[in-house]
């Protein structure tokens, strides 16, 4: 039974009454997006030199890295992406290194510049997975502090 039907412009809506439910509506030309996120981790040692404070010394860190992707289609099994396939990008992380040595040269090892090499790392490495795209990385080096990268 439809409860509500009126045209805005080049927009309709249609809103559904379903008995034990919930009134449901759907507008013709939306979009919907679905985004799913996967917290990895690591550890790895790094230094900030010319830092005028302590983290100019060695130290290290456990590191939380959230892989966000997004997609508006779901597979047959309502899934975007198994959780399981972002897990595999672990293999990525520098587990057990120096920063310092084992990033690229101009890799800045503060969250700010692990979380843009990152997301350029992962998204190559996602870049043949169909119906997603990579939306954003967020380091996290411990549990105050973090950034999180995305491209416009």
């Amino acid at each position: 039974m439809v409860l509500f039907h009126r045209p805005f412009e080049s927009i309709a809506a249609n809103v559904y009454f379903q008995p034990h439910a919930k009134l449901v509506g759907s507008f013709e030309g939306e979009s919907r997006m679905y985004r799913l996120t996967k917290r990895l981790q690591f550890e790895a040692a790094h230094r900030i030199p010319d830092y005028p404070g302590k983290c100019r010394n060695l130290h290290g860190h456990t590191y939380f890295v959230d892989v966000e992707v997004c997609g508006e289609d779901l597979d047959r099994l309502g899934i975007l992406l198994d959780f399981n396939e972002i897990a595999k990008l672990k293999e990525i992380l520098p587990d057990h290194s120096l920063l310092n040595e084992s990033l690229p040269e101009g890799v800045h090892t503060t969250t700010e510049g692990l979380s843009r090499y990152l997301f350029g790392r992962f998204r190559e490495a996602l870049r043949e997975v169909p119906r997603i795209s990579l939306s954003a990385v967020t380091v996290h080096e411990g549990p105050n502090s973090w950034c999180r990268f995305e491209e416009d």
